[in-house]
């Protein structure tokens, strides 16, 4: 039997993302570049809830908590 990881982000995290990955996209497009389209970081385990967020330029933007299941 096939499983799949289903991976959501609550409704913070997702206006988080959104917000982000739109002024990333318009800061791209204004500087006359190609989009170069928008990477999450999700860790999963330890003591604390599942996150997501991304890495640039070495500093890491924390979207919010992410939802996790085998299904």
């Amino acid at each position: 039997m096939s499983k799949k990881l289903q991976i959501t982000l609550d409704e913070e995290a997702t206006k988080k993302y959104l917000e982000w990955a739109s002024g990333k996209l318009e800061a791209e497009v204004d500087a006359d570049m190609e989009p170069c389209g928008c990477s999450i970081i999700v860790e999963i385990g330890g003591p604390y809830p599942s996150s997501a967020g991304c890495k640039v330029n070495g500093k890491y933007f924390e979207f919010g908590e992410a939802d996790v299941d085998l299904v």
